[in-house]
């Protein structure tokens, strides 16, 4: 919750170790349509942040 992007890239570089990594898709990319939610905005965005990586 409290939690920065610096923790997603201190992992990815943790997971890829010793190879690089190139970031594909991060959850604050994602444009979401308020109408997919009961209130009109999605509360589990605020808490969560998720990185999609790759290593190379």
């Amino acid at each position: 919750m409290f939690s920065n992007w610096d923790r997603c890239y201190t992992r990815a570089e943790h997971v890829c170790r010793p190879r690089a990594y190139k970031v594909i898709a991060k959850s604050s990319d994602v444009k979401e349509d308020p109408d997919d939610y009961a209130f009109g905005w999605n509360p589990a965005g605020y808490f969560s942040r998720r990185m999609l990586i790759v290593c190379h």
